[in-house]
This record gives C-alpha cells, sequence and structure tokens, in this order.
C-alpha cells in the first residue's frame, strides 16, 4: 500500500491555504484552439479534474477550420503537417488513420508546397506571357541561394550592418537585384522578368511569414524558426480531425462555447476586483474570494481560478492586452506583444465547371511586369488583388473538383474580406483572365520580417504531409479525450482578473453570482465572460492569437499585462494570409501544371509590395492546382497575404472571383476562361477572434520577445503570491515552431507540463 504524505501548512508556501489537501486547483484555459485543447488534454489525463475552457465562437479549432464544398474538404486555417520527426500532429494523424489517402504527391519536402502534386508552376506575366521554365529555373535558384544566406544571420550570428537593414525583404532585394544586374549572360528582357519575379516571390514568402511584407519581418531573427525534418502532408478528410481528435477525451462540461473574455483580473489586482466580483455573486463561496484569478467574461460571469492558461492568437494580446489583463502585463511581456508580429493570410478557392489550365499546371504564379523596380509590396485598397500571389490547382480533381486555391496576405487581405464573394470571384477571375492571356509567413510583405531572426524558424525533419478528410480531424482526435463538459463555446472571454486585482473584483462577482460558493471566493483568478458570468481559477492558460493580444491586451487582463510582455505582443509580428478556393467545371490548365504564378514585369524595380486598394489582386503569388482532381475537382488554390488580404475580406465572392479570373486570363493569354462555379476563401484577418493568421519575428522582434510572451504570471518570485495564475500558449509562443499547428500543440503540453510539475505531489496522492 502506497502513502502519501504532504508537507504541513507554512504561511509562505503559496500553497499552503490548503490547495492541496482540500481541492484540486482551479484551471481555466481560454481558447479552444489547438493550444487550449493540447494543454487541457494533458491535464485532465494527468489527473487534474477542475478544468474549463472558454471559447468565444460557437466551435473549437481555433485556426482550423475545415470547410466541406461539395465532395470534398478545404482548409481555411491550417493546411499542412509540416514535417514528421517527432511533430506530435503529424503522430496524432498517422495514429488515428488520417494520413490513409494522402497521395504521393501531397507529401511535399518543398518549403513552399501548396496542395500541388509534382507537376509544373506556371508563372505568367501580367502581360499574359508564361516565363520560360529555364528563366524560372535560375531565378529560383539564385532565389533559393539568398534565401539561405537570411538563416545565417541568426544560426551563425552574423552581424546585421545596421537596423534599418534588418529586414528580410530588404536584404532579399537588395542582393537578388543586385546580382541579376550583375549577369552578363542575360539581355535586358530576361533580366526585367527576373526583377518582377522578385516581388512574386516575396509575396508567397509573406504568405507562408503571415506579415503585411518581408521588409516587416526581422533579418537577424529570421533564421530562429525551426522545421521539422520529414515530408509535408495534408489530412485529406480535414485537419478539423486533429480538433476532434483532442476533443475526444475531453468532458463536454470542460469546453464553454460562446464564452468570450472581457479581463483576466490576477495578482495585485485580486484583492482589489474581489468587491467588484461580490456585487455580481452575492453567493460567492468564501473560499473562491482568495483566489489568485478571477477570469471576467463578457456575459458578466466572474471565474475563479488558481491557473489561467491564455492561448489566445498574438493579434488579440495586441489589441487587447491593455484591457484584457488587470493589471496590466508587465513591461517586458507588453514588449515582447508589441515586438512580435502578427498578420492575415487568407485563402481563396475558386471552383470551376471545367479546368481552363493544362494537366500538367499545379499553380498559377501571378507577377506583374510594373513591379520590377518596386521597393514596397503595399497597393491602394482598389488594387487589392496584387497581393494574390498565385492559385494553386487542388489535386486530385477527384478529390476537390476543379478548384484553384489562391493565397494573399498582409493589409490587403484584410480589404478582401470586406468585399463580398462576388467581387472577390469576379476580381480573381479578371485576374486569371489576364494573367493567362497569351504565398507562405503571413507577412505584409517580407520586407517586415527580421533578417537577424528569420533563421530561428525550425523545420522539422520529414516530409510535409495534407489530411485529405481535413485538418480538423486533428482538432476532432484532441477534442475526443476531452469530456464535452469542459469544453464551452460561444463563451468569450471579456476579462482576466488575476492577482491584485481579484480582491477588488470579488464583490462585483459576488453581485453577479449569487450562489458563488464560498471557497471561490478564494480564487486567484476569475474570468470575466462576456454573458457576465464569473469563472473562479486557480490557474488560467490563455491560448488566443497573438492578433487578439494586439488589440485587446489593454482590457482582456487586469490588472493591465506587465510592460514586458505588453513590449513583446507589441514587437512580434502578425499578419493576414488567405486562401482562395476556386473551382472549376473544366480544367483550363495542362495535366503538367500544378501551379500559376503571377510575375508582374513592372515590378522588376519596386521596393514595396504594397499596392493601393483597388489593386489588392496584385498580392496574389500563385493559384495551385489542387491534387488529386479525383478528390478535389478542378480547383485552384490562391495565396493572398498582408493588407491586400484584408481588402480582398471586404469584397464579396463575385468580385473576388471576376477579379481572380480575370487575373488567369490576363496571365495565361486566355480571355475564354469562364470564371469559377464555386468560390471559397478565408477571412482571418477580419476575424475578431484571430485577427491575422500565424506570427512571424517582425523587425525589430526577436526569439526572446516569444519568451517574454509565453512567460508565466505573475512574474514576482514571491513566495506569498500563487504561481501560474495566467499562462501563455499558442503558436507565437513558441520559440522554434511558431506559425505551425505542431508549435501549438507543443506549446499547450508545455503550459500543462508546468501544471503537472507543480502539483505532482498532489496528482501522486490522488493516483
Amino acid at each position: 500500500m502506497q502513502s502519501c504524505e504532504i508537507s504541513g501548512d507554512s504561511t509562505d508556501d503559496p500553497l499552503s491555504s490548503g490547495l492541496r489537501r482540500k481541492r484540486q486547483p482551479r484551471i481555466v484555459v481560454i481558447g479552444a484552439g489547438l493550444a487550449g485543447l493540447s494543454a487541457a488534454k494533458a491535464l485532465l489525463e494527468s489527473g487534474f479534474t477542475d478544468v474549463t475552457i472558454l471559447e468565444a465562437t460557437d466551435r473549437i479549432g481555433g485556426r482550423v477550420q475545415s470547410v466541406k464544398l461539395g465532395h470534398a474538404t478545404f482548409e481555411l486555417g491550417a493546411t499542412w503537417i509540416h514535417g514528421s520527426h517527432g511533430n506530435p500532429v503529424y503522430h496524432l494523424a498517422e495514429d488515428n488513420g488520417l494520413l490513409e489517402e494522402t497521395t504521393d504527391g501531397e507529401r511535399s519536402v518543398g518549403r513552399i508546397s501548396l496542395y500541388s502534386k509534382n507537376g509544373v508552376a506556371y508563372h505568367l506575366t501580367n502581360n499574359g506571357q508564361r516565363i520560360p521554365k529555364d528563366v524560372v529555373e535560375e531565378f529560383s535558384d539564385l532565389y533559393n541561394e539568398v534565401y539561405n544566406l537570411t538563416q545565417e544571420f541568426f544560426q551563425r550570428g552574423k552581424p546585421v550592418n545596421a537596423e534599418s537593414q534588418n529586414s528580410v525583404g530588404v536584404f532579399t532585394r537588395d542582393v537578388v537585384r543586385k546580382r541579376v544586374k550583375a549577369d552578363p549572360d542575360d539581355t535586358e528582357a530576361v533580366k526585367r522578368l527576373k526583377l518582377a519575379m522578385i516581388q512574386q516571390y516575396l509575396k508567397v514568402e509573406s504568405c507562408e511569414s503571415s506579415s503585411h511584407s518581408m521588409d516587416e519581418v526581422s533579418l537577424s531573427e529570421f533564421g530562429e524558426w525551426t522545421e521539422i525534418p520529414g515530408a509535408h502532408h495534408i489530412i485529406p478528410c480535414g485537419f478539423i480531425k486533429i480538433v476532434e481528435i483532442l476533443a475526444r477525451s475531453i468532458p463536454e462540461s470542460v469546453i464553454q462555447l460562446r464564452k468570450p473574455v472581457k479581463c483576466i483580473h490576477w495578482n495585485q489586482s485580486v484583492s482589489k476586483e474581489i468587491e467588484r466580483v461580490a456585487d455580481h455573486n452575492s453567493d460567492l463561496p468564501e473560499e473562491d474570494k482568495g483566489s489568485n484569478v478571477f477570469v471576467e467574461c463578457e456575459d458578466c460571469e466572474f471565474i475563479p481560478a488558481d491557473h489561467v492558461i491564455v492561448t489566445v492568437s498574438l493579434g488579440v494580446l495586441k489589441k487587447r492586452h491593455e484591457s484584457l489583463f488587470h493589471p496590466r502585463l508587465p513591461e517586458e511581456k507588453v514588449m515582447a506583444i508589441e515586438k512580435l508580429g502578427i498578420n492575415t493570410t487568407d485563402k481563396i478557392f475558386l471552383e470551376f465547371e471545367e479546368p481552363f489550365w493544362s494537366s500538367e499546371c499545379n499553380s498559377i504564379q501571378f507577377v506583374w511586369e510594373d513591379e520590377a523596380e518596386s521597393e514596397s509590396l503595399t497597393y491602394p485598397e482598389e488594387l487589392w488583388y496584387k497581393k494574390i500571389c498565385s492559385f494553386d490547382v487542388l489535386y486530385p480533381p477527384e478529390r476537390y473538383g476543379h478548384v484553384l486555391s489562391g493565397w494573399i496576405c498582409g493589409e490587403e487581405a484584410l480589404i478582401m474580406e470586406k468585399c463580398d464573394d462576388e467581387t472577390v470571384a469576379e476580381t480573381c477571375t479578371e485576374m486569371l483572365r489576364k494573367f493567362t492571356e497569351s504565398c507562405e509567413s503571413s507577412s505584409h510583405s517580407m520586407d517586415e520580417v527580421s533578417l537577424s531572426e528569420f533563421g530561428e524558424w525550425t523545420e522539422i525533419p520529414g516530409a510535409h504531409h495534407i489530411i485529405p478528410c481535413g485538418f480538423i480531424k486533428i482538432v476532432e482526435i484532441l477534442a475526443r479525450s476531452i469530456p464535452e463538459s469542459v469544453i464551452q463555446l460561444r463563451k468569450p472571454v471579456k476579462c482576466i482578473h488575476w492577482n491584485q486585482s481579484v480582491s477588488k473584483e470579488i464583490e462585483r462577482v459576488a453581485d453577479h453570482n449569487s450562489d458563488l460558493p464560498e471557497e471561490d471566493k478564494g480564487s486567484n483568478v476569475f474570468v470575466e465572460c462576456e454573458d457576465c458570468e464569473f469563472i473562479p481559477a486557480d490557474h488560467v492558460i490563455v491560448t488566443v492569437s497573438l492578433g487578439v493580444l494586439k488589440k485587446r491586451h489593454e482590457s482582456l487582463f487586469h490588472p493591465r499585462l506587465p510592460e514586458e510582455k505588453v513590449m513583446a505582443i507589441e514587437k512580434l509580428g502578425i499578419n493576414t494570409t488567405d486562401k482562395i478556393f476556386l473551382e472549376f467545371e473544366e480544367p483550363f490548365w495542362s495535366s503538367e501544371c500544378n501551379s500559376i504564378q503571377f510575375v508582374w514585369e513592372d515590378e522588376a524595380e519596386s521596393e514595396s509590395l504594397t499596392y493601393p486598394e483597388e489593386l489588392w489582386y496584385k498580392k496574389i503569388c500563385s493559384f495551385d492546382v489542387l491534387y488529386p482532381p479525383e478528390r478535389y475537382g478542378h480547383v485552384l488554390s490562391g495565396w493572398i497575404c498582408g493588407e491586400e488580404a484584408l481588402i480582398m475580406e471586404k469584397c464579396d465572392d463575385e468580385t473576388v472571383a471576376e477579379t481572380c479570373t480575370e487575373m488567369l486570363r490576363k496571365f495565361t493569354g486566355n480571355p475564354n476562361i469562364p470564371k469559377p462555379r464555386r468560390i471559397l476563401r478565408s477571412s482571418w484577418g477580419s476575424n475578431p477572434n484571430f485577427r491575422g493568421s500565424y506570427s512571424y519575428t517582425q523587425v525589430g522582434s526577436s526569439g526572446a520577445d516569444v519568451e517574454k510572451l509565453a512567460k508565466p504570471l505573475p512574474y514576482a518570485e514571491s513566495s506569498k503570491t500563487t504561481p501560474m495564475q495566467v499562462m501563455f500558449s499558442g503558436e507565437a509562443t513558441h520559440r522554434k515552431y511558431y506559425s505551425t499547428t505542431h508549435g501549438a500543440v507543443l506549446s499547450g503540453q508545455r503550459e500543462a507540463a508546468h501544471l503537472i510539475e507543480m502539483y505532482q505531489d498532489l496528482l501522486q496522492c490522488r493516483s
């Protein structure tokens, strides 16, 4: 017989109040995305029983969004499992049979491998010319050589000449241009084509980084992102299956949907807030009045907690960190939030009755010749479509139909999100017509991506995989082990009251919750939801996006986040990368084509990849052919990022479809390309629950800012302060694997491991 002893109470021990002996620690996880579900699953499997997940929307999965269109599954959010060796998402998919339908063509080892089979990418200019294959190969070799140079600044500690040059976009453009212009073997016409291709490649890179422009991405930090070895995979049945698997083991009562959080009252604020909490919850248990944290929800409910795990996006933190935390976040964390980057990357799916592309074509890459000398990739609002980098052909057509998947990112993606479907479809159609006449960083432009940090991102070894049944299957697998009661949908959080703020909030909570148990009044944290419910907790795990943190950190936390964390939120980058799927009745591309890459010859000397709003479509870098057609039908998948993606989001489907069609017509020199019969696109930038696609190391930020963002609150090493009241997870909090699904999963497991270690005596005793 095993005995278990717990040391006697000590006035200096933050756990001495009977937390270990009398009850389970109360843990609130904010966000039911991959990070939140992974954290909750790990905690529940380790013996924790008082776990609550607060989700602002009516669904789980966060930035995993698999949508059925006809007989196929399309990914508006997460698309690939990046690498397989040690990748927890890959192992979830493999163990649950989600990759059985994956074809060899869907296992890619390339860096930028949007859906496509091993076919041919068509690089088309806005003058309707296809750039010769040998010119594309020569330029690709040069670009990849310079890309490898960007990795060396972080990986080898190579110094950046000046802060003004600490930009992936600026460095890449300068080096590539000099080499192109100095090549004695090329004619002036070929040089101009290659100069225009620089902007198209940087648009794709911006979609990868989800920055508005690669000018925003830090050169000194770019190499810190780490690639997991192995192929990249898709999940044919949908990435959402991963979400379902995670949720499967979580009781239904744990997850509260439609439960947005208003403010997290923590640390010092707890004592000040306890009276306000008590006002809202007259029957608040006495025990909850001593909680470390109170999570204030938009519905006026206050939830006491010992620990809160925050998994919201970096975009949410950027927007809301000042209001989301009370007291405000430490300056170090604020600085990290502000310095790190996040932007919008959206997808646009266009479905056609028949393909207008050849069977060899796997993508249509848009090269704007007038951008050869451009410095910026920011366009006027009416030109948002110029940020669409390409349309990929979804393959196989038997699965997807005749569908093109476009990508757009940055500010132009936000403009796209405002458009109605008709406008987006019409714009994309016109763009395809124009280009057929004869997107990866979710930055707005690669100019925003830090060169010094670019190499820190780490690739996991192994192939890249898609999940034929949809990435959402990963979500389902995660959710499978979580009881239904754990997840509350449509439960947006208004505020997380933590630390000092809880005591001030307790009276207000009591007013709103007359039957609040006495024990909840001693909670460390109260999560205040939009529906006025207050949920007490010992710990809160915040998993919202960096975009949400950027937007809401001031109101989401009470007291506000420390300045260090606020700075991290503001410095890190997040932007929009959107997908545009176009489905056609029949393919207009050849059977060998796997993508159509747009090269604008007028951009040969361009410095910027920012377009006027009406030219948002110029940010579409390409359309990839979704393969196999037996699965997808005749579908092109386009990518657009940055500010132009936001412009695209404002357009209606008709406008986007028409614009993309015109673009394809122009670049392929084929004026007879029909409008797609269906369009499907993402709108991550304008969605208030995400405010961007995924994070990147923005110019001025570093991997250290990621660690500051991830650091639990409160910071103070006081023996009388309960540690880890508010914890942060989500892709933006993983230093090596930010912007990835495996980074999100690992970050959730990381925060759960901290709590498991903290309560190991209690858990061993219970077992």
